[in-house]
């Protein structure tokens, strides 16, 4: 879906967004990024000693590889002998009579030292195919773009801008992915993520609203006047806010929605398709691997339908979508504006209780997980259930060749 409309900040938000780096500490410095590819993507954030501090499956695929996996405490090459295991295991590395540029490994590492590590990574590799007589190849991607990080960086906090991100360093820029990686260790999937920054960037936003409201209501009955009319603004951006979070639940996190329904389907419909190719790589050239070929055909198209299912259902909801959004963008617009009215005094108040106001947003966004995780348990422990389900499933398949 399409990202969401940014959240218009006064300046103490842009100064709040310096915080997130100081809770990092010494000890959290140099964090490398390690995105290894084999088409279930999967990102690794890593400490200064290349331990795994968080891991995150990037697509369908991918979050099949890390459901159930004990990756975290790991270093980079235990990591990715315990990924190219778990791919061979399900079939996404297939066995048998296939080129090497079917289990093509694609290895992208940004940080420092990320030259040597690849090395380390490619012998790993490299070592793995041989032991396990598989046809396979390694190369290493061009490494992500610091414009590419800082636009990460915006997705998964909206308060900080794009000339903000821009201006942060590569450190920088790898501490807040890491640090918002081991937050959301345990939303399996995509859209669980999706729905969490959205919600928690929501959250700050209206956290920081609310406290300038409190402010100038502290400045006595001289701004009453400047208050109802902030308030009735405030209320209705709350009310746009809860709407668009229950139209996130019901259309992307509840298990029983279309959405989940029609990813599941596409994941199994994939699972489907991987072990048929499987199938087909172990037999020899003949009429039993012609026919094999032929049901290969058959789940293809079944994963194409599944896919094209799932891609008309986003097609819908993000329709409906926009006029929500429309509408509580036009109210940010109108606070932002009012804002930008206020008096001289009101602005002082503000700038005085900048460190004040900053401790509420940070602790805002310190609990935020709490209150999200409690929210939503049974959702988190239903997708990761049916994806290891699906998971256990490719395994036993597989192994039954």
């Amino acid at each position: 879906m399409k990202k969401l409309i940014s959240i218009l900040l006064v300046t103490v938000m842009l100064v709040s967004g310096l915080s997130i780096f100081s809770a990092c500490g010494e000890a959290e410095k140099d964090f490398k990024m390690m995105k290894v590819d084999t088409n279930p993507s999967v990102e690794f954030m890593l400490d200064s000693k290349n331990k795994v501090v968080s891991v995150t499956g990037l697509n369908n695929d991918g979050e099949i590889i890390v459901v159930g996996e004990a990756f975290i405490g790991k270093t980079a090459e235990e990591a990715i002998q315990l990924y190219m295991s778990i791919a061979t295991d399900t079939g996404y590395i297939v066995k048998g009579n296939v080129e090497a540029s079917s289990n093509k490994v694609t290895v992208t590492i940004n940080g420092v030292g990320a030259e040597e590590l690849y090395n380390k990574i490619n012998a790993k590799v490299t070592k793995f195919f041989a032991d396990n007589n598989i046809k396979g190849a390694i190369e290493q991607s061009v490494a992500y773009t610091k414009e590419q990080l800082a636009v990460m960086a915006q997705q998964i906090d909206q308060t900080i801008t794009e000339a903000k991100a821009n201006a942060m360093t590569l450190e920088e820029l790898l501490a807040l992915i890491a640090t918002s990686r081991k937050e959301t260790a345990e939303l399996i999937s995509q859209a669980m993520r999706d729905a969490y920054y959205t919600a928690k960037n929501y959250e700050v936003s209206f956290s920081q609203k609310q406290q300038t409201k409190e402010l100038i209501n502290g400045l006595g009955n001289a701004y009453t006047v400047v208050v109802e009319n902030y308030s009735k603004l405030l209320d209705s951006y709350q009310k746009g806010i809860e709407q668009i979070e229950k139209a996130k639940y019901d259309y992307f996190v509840n298990p029983e929605s279309d959405y989940q329904k029609a990813i599941y389907s596409l994941i199994e419909k994939k699972a489907d398709l991987i072990a048929q190719k499987n199938v087909v790589a172990q037999l020899e050239e003949g009429l039993a691997k012609e026919i094999a070929k032929g049901e290969l055909m058959v789940k293809e198209k079944a994963y194409d339908f599944a896919k094209q299912t799932l891609e008309g259902i986003l097609t819908v909801i993000n329709a409906t979508f926009d006029g929500v959004i429309a509408t509580l963008k036009s109210i940010e617009t109108q606070l932002v504006a009012f804002e930008k009215t206020f008096p001289a005094e009101i602005t002082a108040e503000l700038t005085a209780k900048t460190a004040e106001i900053e401790k509420a947003i940070n602790n805002t966004k310190t609990h935020f997980f709490d209150k999200f995780e409690t929210e939503f348990t049974k959702q988190i422990t239903a997708i990761e259930t049916r994806l290891a389900e699906i998971k256990a499933t490719m395994i036993a398949n597989n192994k039954a060749k």
